[in-house]
């Protein structure tokens, strides 16, 4: 019965006879696959009693039964399959951040993209753009196309998949003002599994350019349309006279799984950003490494965390300030009241080894200290694998936010 609501009735020739029942539901909202629904079996009081077939008198011709139209109503409204584990709001911004302090460092900078779009045009400005990641964003009309494909492994090793279409609505320059909008629609974008937002995004840039003094502010908002409840609306202010490649003002909030928190940039321009609101958790986690010889480092690998929104992240009061020694610190995963999958990277020494693995952890709820075990490569001078566990690694909590060690 595709697309109906409704029961069938069926019995069986033969004594003894039996039924595999079972349904098909196409997934329309994500993917279009079919979902396998076995049938739940219901009390005797609740199934429906079978309509006998009428045996016509001997030498009447049956009258044929009409068939019963169907009232006029109106089409139901689908609802929404909500998206499990959704990637927190508060882990995209800092994906951002980690994005703005790559600019400029063999890269376009935010000045040299902004003089572009005022002196070129919207063409050249998008080509630049994509010519920054030609793996995986490429120009497409007036916009921008970025293709994971099944999948994509990163610098630190998220693996993304899927892909997100950006548009212009609109561009205008006037003199050294430039306005930019458009829209980000995502197509089965995904992190390491988890979806990485759902319907649309729109937003807008306003600014003013001359050489290497960029003003003016970025907005957005966005609404899931998998978790409905889910948003995120605000503005961003920039001045590269006071901070070449981060906000120094402004405020995003965001809404998911009805708790709201906020974040507020400064002009500590360090990558870093106030974070405030409600059901939010600290931790620390401190990870003994060991050398390419198998030798201890003299420094731990260690981050500052927060959860938020089921999601376990580096706290991003401490922006890209070098921890324990460690720099290009990131630290990502999932967390419930027992349970933690938490993914981390970092980068340390002359020259560079980087750091990057898995801890999986239980606690016996929020508040206590998880015990589990952590995997872990380097790659430098070796490509060496280790696991730590008691004694090598923890994952504590911590009464407040905090980056001081």
């Amino acid at each position: 019965m595709p697309g109906a609501i409704g029961s069938e009735v069926a019995s069986a020739c033969n004594a003894g006879g039996r039924f595999f029942a079972f349904a098909t539901v196409i997934d329309n909202h994500l993917t279009g696959d079919p979902i396998f629904v076995p049938a739940v079996k219901m009390a005797s009081s609740g199934l429906p009693s079978p309509t006998p077939t009428p045996s016509p008198a001997p030498g009447l011709t049956p009258t044929p039964t009409r068939t019963p139209t169907p009232p006029t109503s109106s089409t139901p409204t689908p609802t929404a399959v909500p998206i499990p584990n959704a990637i927190p709001g508060v882990e995209i911004l800092n994906g951002a951040m980690a994005g703005l302090a790559n600019l400029g460092s063999g890269t376009a900078s935010i000045a040299d993209i902004a003089n572009t779009g005022k002196l070129n045009g919207l063409d050249a400005a998008l080509t630049q753009i994509a010519n920054m990641s030609p793996q995986t964003t490429r120009k497409s009309g007036n916009g921008l196309i970025i293709d994971y494909g099944s999948g994509y492994k990163a610098k630190d090793g998220a693996i993304y998949a899927g892909s997100a279409t950006i548009t212009t609505g609109s561009f205008v320059v006037s003199g050294s003002r430039v306005t930019w909008t458009g829209t980000m629609t995502p197509n089965n974008l995904k992190k390491d599994g988890r979806a990485l937002g759902s319907g649309s995004a729109t937003w807008s840039v306003d600014y003013t350019a001359n050489g290497s003094t960029v003003v003016g502010d970025a907005s957005g908002s966005a609404t899931s349309t998998g978790n409905p409840g889910d948003s995120g609306t605000g503005s961003a202010h920039f001045d590269s006279t006071l901070c070449p490649k981060y906000p120094i003002s402004g405020n995003i909030t965001m809404t998911q799984a009805g708790k709201t928190s906020t974040a507020t940039f400064t002009n500590s321009c360090d990558g870093s950003y106030v974070l405030s609101g409600s059901g939010l958790r600290y931790d620390t986690f401190d990870l003994s490494v060991k050398k390419c010889d198998g030798s201890y480092r003299t420094e731990h690998f260690k981050v500052a965390l927060v959860e938020v929104g089921g999601g376990i992240l580096k706290d991003p009061v401490c922006g890209n300030k070098s921890l324990s020694g460690f720099s290009n610190v990131r630290a990502w995963g999932t967390v419930t009241d027992t349970t933690v999958k938490l993914t981390f990277f970092g980068q340390i020494g002359s020259p560079v080894h980087s750091y990057g693995g898995t801890f999986q952890g239980t606690r016996s709820g929020p508040g206590q200290p998880f015990t589990g075990t952590a995997t872990y490569t380097v790659v430098g001078a070796c490509a060496v694998s280790y696991s730590a566990g008691s004694g090598e690694v923890t994952l504590t909590s911590q009464p407040s936010s905090s980056c001081n060690y």
